[in-house]
């Protein structure tokens, strides 16, 4: 039935606790669908702890564990996967409770018995051949608790897509781990002690819910707080199930621990409480979530939305020479999972198709020391970028052997744009040569990236049949066939020319402009040469080999042998007869000859070609001859190509017209030619309608005297529209804006003769936060792929805004004489950082008066502010000394005031008592004040006297007194 391979690497010792892939899509056969082409499936989640674990509680409630896998709107496994698998799928996870309590599995053995054996400490544990068994009972165990209780509804579906088994378990278990490859350490893994693998069938005591048995499942350890580090979270939940649904490990856990191939860029490469989204080419090939990834076959501009938001964002290019491709997808961090990636941009991998369903997980080396990544995302900072790229299998703690995983997005925001030929991240095969591709200019805008990729100059076969890997082609020198190139990836720079005689091309030459360019036997060496301007910029050459028929050496034919031939026959040959010459033979069941033609094989060895004649009609063939390592002393093959045509159908006039709509159609017709023509005649049909555009077709046919058609011949007419759109700009073509300031697009208005609702395109952009004059060039094209007229905006990003000034604290009235340093002010400005300063005027300090300091401030913009500073030069005060006469200061209040006087420069001076010339006063001090002006300079000087009342003296004396002569 299935499950084959768990039982080999059990007899081969190899720890399953290692494997966390699933291996459901090579043990199961094909009686029923995939877990990953379901819709949705149940999970069920089982909670365990041990006999002596009774008060054992969850870190967390159950409304908790109900929300981490249930939840909607939140980060949840439920949530996950629909958001990756772009509502794709549901899943839905029962998780076994009472009342929205927690419902436990509760052991028969102590905690220590599931614990490793240690004669001191444990002797209960089990030992290494015990510890699967002891695993699968525990499980069993609590399975059939589950079922013997009926703890799940029948209603339940635990088999969606039919395959006799639970889709999915969770063991929720107690407690915390006891290191790597224990029985307590999460893992991913399937019961197949209960499965007998002769019989292909379950065994009589497997474990069953609702009928329904148990195979694959999840181990998680709940802890003993909320502070363990190996305690179940969504992204964990998310990694595991991703295995269930058949995806692989990309990361390495056995050999070249030191080679991170994905880094934090996919969940299978390691994963976090809040898990990002799986690889694009992992939703393709493993979830089934993208139907159809749109391959890159010719060097252009592309375009990506981010990774999250549909499964149409995503490219690829086929490598051809290998089974290998690039993938392109555009991450960004924002939203509920991936915000918390490193960075945002276009992530580039290669995915070798070798290893599809075995992953990175036993590390980069074979045992032939040959990479061996199912998925290798490019990043900068490989050591040794010489071909052969690859890595060290030991682990050098000095230097990063694999680069720097983190800096892998592209992007003009980030510090590297660009990958491949000719830049600082090189792009390689599997076996570490490099890979002839540029991805350049990845810029992104409006929740895209764009970028360009240059694919490496091709000259190409024009074939209907692909030629088998390995084979060695030649064509046939003959009348009857003709053979025709194309010139493929054609640079983004510069013209194109070539030649079919193996000079090297000149701009003289025959310029490609496209198409199908046929040659011949004589003329079969390519030539292609780019040239920018006069300069020759690239060359590339392919010979053709020609033979002048279908035939291998005799007797021997050759060993180890695979060659191929390819009959082109031309287009007005109809009918011919391919036969075997009689003595034909090869190595019977080990030498082989295909006939490949039109998706059929016919496949020939020994002598079964003999007499055999095989008759086609209007169809080109492949031949393609495989020998082995022995016995090749026969014949070999020869084959003979026979035209039986007697008559042919020839056009009047192109084949291929081109009209505009509304044109005439004159139809020229046919003619035949060849022998017995009284005996056919020519039957048109197609009817052309030059009011509907496209291509429309009319048909000759030969109709023989049993009006049998015998052949036919097209001729095509497309009607087209050479009408391209008018387009005419909506508001002013020139508009500034202020620096910081929202720039609202206004779009154009267009006409077109046939399309309503088509949409512009806008070359340019316009960056508001970087001054200048930036250039918008609009254009239309209609669904026949005329281009209207460009129109064109400029927008001037400026700064209007004057700065802003202040004078800055200093002393601005000084002396005669002094010196005056003039100081500075503050300046701010909305955008400048160095701004002009221009400081108008001087200060004299020689002379007295009053100056003005202007100081004029220019941003980068010519926006000026001015501030002016008054600065006072006064004289310095002359000191003058006042004289005074002998005079008394101190006074009874009955006394007469007569304070004595002074002079300045023998000039008498001013009194006043207090302020005031009036001489009432009290008792007490009082100021008297001296003044004069001389030279309008006033001078003044202070002096005091004191006034006392002269009962209170007396009074005071005879207290004295007494007190004196007690």
């Amino acid at each position: 039935m299935k499950k084959n391979l768990i039982m080999i690497l059990v007899l081969l010792g190899i720890s399953l606790f290692s494997i966390t892939g699933s291996y459901a899509n090579i043990f199961n056969d094909n009686s029923f669908v995939s877990l990953n082409e379901v819709d949705s499936f149940t999970n069920v989640v089982i909670f365990i702890k041990f006999n002596d674990e009774a008060s054992y509680v969850a870190p967390y409630d159950y409304d908790y564990y109900e929300n981490m896998f249930n939840g909607e709107d939140v980060v949840s496994l439920r949530d996950y996967y629909l958001e990756a698998s772009y509502n794709k799928l549901t899943i839905d996870s029962y998780l076994i409770n009472n009342a929205s309590e927690i419902v436990y599995y509760v052991d028969s053995h102590d905690r220590s018995y599931y614990e490793p054996y240690d004669s001191s400490t444990n002797p209960n544990g089990y030992t290494e051949g015990e510890q699967s068994d002891r695993e699968h009972v525990l499980l069993k165990d609590a399975i059939d608790y589950v079922d013997d209780n009926n703890l799940i509804d029948d209603s339940i579906v635990l088999d969606s897509n039919d395959d006799g088994d639970i889709d999915s378990i969770t063991f929720m278990v107690s407690g915390e781990d006891n290191g790597w490859n224990t029985m307590f350490w999460p893992h991913k893994w399937d019961l197949f002690t209960y499965y007998n693998y002769n019989s292909e069938e379950y065994t009589y005591d497997a474990p069953m819910i609702n009928g329904v048995y148990a195979y694959d499942y999840t181990f998680e350890l709940m802890g003993n707080s909320r502070f363990y580090d190996e305690i179940v979270y969504t992204g964990v939940l998310a990694h595991e199930t991703f295995h269930l649904i058949s995806a692989t490990d990309l990361y390495h856990y056995y050999d070249s621990q030191n080679i991170d191939p994905i880094g934090d860029w996919g969940i299978m490469g390691s994963t976090s409480f809040v898990p990002s989204h799986m690889l694009g080419y992992m939703k393709e090939y493993y979830g089934k979530w993208i139907d159809n990834v749109s391959e890159i076959t010719e060097s252009g501009s592309y375009t990506l939305g981010p990774l999250q938001e549909s499964e149409d964002n995503l490219y690829k290019i086929n490598l051809d020479s290998s089974n290998e491709y690039i993938y392109l997808e555009y991450r960004d961090n924002e939203g509920l999972y991936e915000s918390n990636l490193l960075d945002s941009g276009l992530l580039v991998y290669r995915v070798d198709m070798d290893y599809l369903n075995i992953g990175n997980d036993y590390g980069y080396y074979d045992d032939n020391d040959l990479g061996e990544d199912e998925v290798f995302v490019f990043r900068p900072g490989i050591p040794d970028s010489t071909p052969p790229i690859t890595f060290p299998i030991d682990d050098d703690f000095n230097i990063d052997e694999d680069g720097n995983i983190d800096a892998a997005a592209l992007s003009d925001n980030n510090f590297y744009d660009e990958m491949g030929t000719g830049t600082n991240i090189p792009m390689f095969y599997s076996s570490g040569e490099l890979i002839d591709i540029t991805i350049s200019n990845v810029v992104e805008h409006d929740g895209y990236v764009t970028f360009d990729v240059e694919l490496p100059l091709r000259i190409e076969l024009d074939m209907d049949e692909e030629l088998p890997g390995g084979s060695t082609l030649f064509l046939v020198d003959d009348s009857i066939y003709e053979y025709n190139f194309s010139i493929l990836n054609l640079p983004l720079v510069g013209d194109t020319y070539y030649t079919t005689n193996g000079s090297l091309p000149t701009t003289s030459d025959t310029l490609y402009v496209g198409g199908l360019i046929p040659f011949t036997a004589t003329n079969n060496e390519i030539t292609v040469a780019v040239y920018e301007g006069e300069v020759l910029i690239e060359t590339i050459s392919k010979e053709f080999n020609f033979v002048s028929s279908v035939e291998t050496d005799h007797n021997p034919y050759g060993n180890l042998l695979n060659i191929s031939w390819y009959l082109d026959f031309k287009h007005e040959i109809n009918d011919y007869t391919l036969s075997f010459h009689n003595s034909s033979e090869l190595e019977d069941d080990y030498d082989y000859v295909y006939i490949i033609n039109n998706g059929t094989t016919l496949t020939y060895t020994g002598i079964d070609m003999r007499d055999v004649e095989l008759n086609y009609s209007n169809e080109n063939l492949l031949v393609n001859f495989v020998s082995d390592t022995y016995l090749d002393e026969y014949y070999g093959v020869g084959i003979d190509v026979v035209v039986n045509n007697t008559v042919d159908i020839h056009l009047n006039g192109d084949e291929y017209i081109e009209l505009n709509i509304g044109d005439s159609f004159v139809d020229e017709g046919a003619y035949l030619s060849g022998d017995n023509l009284e005996l056919f005649s020519i039957l048109i049909e197609g009817d052309i309608d030059t009011d509907n555009p496209g291509i429309q077709v009319i048909t000759y046919n030969i109709l023989n005297q049993d009006e049998n058609i015998i052949e036919s011949i097209d001729r095509e007419i497309n009607i087209i529209d050479v009408t391209a759109p008018v387009v005419t700009l909506v508001g002013e073509d020139e508009i500034t804006l202020n620096y910081l300031d929202s720039y609202s697009e206004l779009g154009v208005t267009y006409t077109d003769n046939l399309n309503e609702n088509l949409d512009y395109d806008i070359s340019g952009f316009v960056d508001n936060s970087v001054l200048g004059e930036y250039i918008l060039t609009y254009t239309v094209t209609d669904s026949y792929g005329n281009i209207s007229n460009e129109v064109t905006r400029t927008v001037y990003v400026v700064d209007t805004v004057k700065p802003v000034l202040k004078l800055l604290a200093s002393i601005d009235t000084i002396f005669v004489g002094e010196e005056y340093i003039i100081p500075s002010i503050s300046m701010t400005d909305f955008q400048s950082v160095d701004l002009d300063v221009v400081i108008n005027g001087t200060v004299d300090t020689s002379v007295v008066g009053e100056y003005v300091i202007e100081y004029v401030v220019t941003d980068s913009s010519g926006n000026t502010s001015s501030i002016s500073r008054y600065v006072n030069v006064v004289e310095k005060e002359e000191i003058k000394e006042f004289i005074c006469e002998a005079g008394i200061s101190t006074f009874s209040k009955t006394d007469t005031i007569n304070p004595p006087d002074c002079y300045v420069d023998g000039l008498l001076t001013d009194v006043s008592i207090n302020g005031d010339s009036k001489l009432l006063l009290s008792e007490g001090t009082h100021i008297i004040t001296y003044s004069i002006t001389i030279n309008d300079v006033l001078y003044e000087k202070n002096s005091y006297i004191f006034i006392y009342n002269f009962d209170d003296v007396l009074i005071n004396y005879y207290d004295f007194k007494r007190r004196y002569t007690l």
